[in-house]
């Protein structure tokens, strides 16, 4: 077989020594990625910021999409699969990396003493949100979980949404979608916005139209309580400014931005390639990671939590940035793309 050609989102990691020797790869800014990139190109491989439809695709030789992301809201997989286009993304790739900035948000606000006498409330038991759980279970830290979707059996599972808006602490983890019979396009809008206890910890590491984001700005401004921890915005990099200094922790999308997911979500993707194309496989070798199963106190997980990652020091760095910048968005786009080194906790699901 003649070596392939592949067009890469520059800022997927390992691509060189997992394809390097099958395939030609050139890379690209991911929002930069147009249909004039994809001349002569057969594999595509993508993050969240580059839409995939037929505008892109249409003209182009590509056969194979892979995504990087566990999110899908930017892939018209519709027309995929019509044109006969193979895709595949990576479901779970940096579930963990989202449970410890999760987690480091709840640090930031309760002294783990006061978490025992508190009710996490998860939307969403995908790989991310049973982590998550899985996480509190071992600390025996109360929490609720809703999913419409998912029968997990255990006592925790709630069927009503309003059994969330008790908790003083909800962590959204739902996919974005629009055109189900339980759509999560603005699933939190003014009504439920208002529903939240005072002073909750509201946060969002989904996808930022999950929150309708003018009803949240409003709701704040008009003397709503509410303790915001948001790494994903509608319209970015062109998010709400307002909403980004008025929240409490602001991040730019980087949750699950940690070296072993990415290195993960692009084994991922590019194992999908090479069995569609019938060509050996081949890992990258990761460091190994410490478990959550390995602390016997919440005290101890916190401090090392903190040695790994502290979500305050990029609400602070992305903060300052913003300051020195003329061009927000860009500054949004360039605090992701020289993203540190970063390691993560290993969570099993559930």
């Amino acid at each position: 077989m003649n070596a392939l050609n592949i067009l890469a989102d520059e800022n997927i990691p390992g691509l060189e020594l997992l394809c390097g020797h099958w395939a030609s790869i050139k890379t690209r800014p991911g929002r930069e990625i147009c249909a004039t990139d994809l001349i002569d190109i057969d594999i595509l491989f993508v993050r969240s910021v580059t839409a995939v439809n037929s505008a892109l695709l249409q003209n182009s030789n590509v056969s194979f999409v892979g995504s990087a992301t566990i999110g899908t809201d930017h892939i018209d997989i519709d027309y995929l699969e019509n044109a006969g286009i193979k895709y595949a993304h990576a479901p779970g790739s940096n579930a963990n990396a989202v449970v410890d900035y999760v987690m480091s948000c709840i640090a930031r606000y309760y002294h783990y003493d006061e978490l025992f006498n508190e009710t996490v409330g998860i939307i969403g038991a995908g790989n991310v949100g049973r982590r998550l759980a899985n996480c509190l279970d071992h600390f025996n830290i109360n929490f609720v979980i809703y999913d419409p979707f998912v029968s997990l059996k255990i006592p925790q599972q709630v069927n009503d949404l309003d059994d969330i808006f008790n908790c003083n602490i909800v962590s959204l983890h739902v996919p974005l979608t629009v055109d189900s019979d339980h759509s999560t396009m603005h699933f939190f809008d003014h009504d439920e916005l208002r529903k939240l206890n005072d002073n909750c910890l509201l946060v969002n590491t989904s996808r930022g139209a999950v929150i309708n984001n003018k009803s949240l700005l409003s709701c704040i401004n008009n003397g709503q309580s509410l303790n915001l921890a948001l790494d994903v915005w509608e319209n970015e990099p062109n998010i709400s400014w307002d909403l980004c200094r008025r929240a409490d922790i602001s991040t730019p999308h980087i949750a699950g931005y940690s070296y072993p997911g990415k290195i993960r979500g692009a084994e991922q993707i590019v194992t999908a390639a090479q069995l569609f194309f019938g060509i050996k496989q081949c890992t990258i070798s990761t460091e190994n990671l410490v478990s959550v199963s390995d602390f016997t106190s919440l005290e101890n997980f916190f401090i090392a939590l903190a040695e790994i990652y502290q979500v305050r020091h990029d609400h602070d760095l992305f903060k300052h940035n913003l300051e020195l910048s003329s061009e927000p968005a860009q500054c949004f786009d360039n605090y992701r793309k020289n993203y540190s080194h970063r390691n993560e906790i290993n969570y099993e699901p559930l």
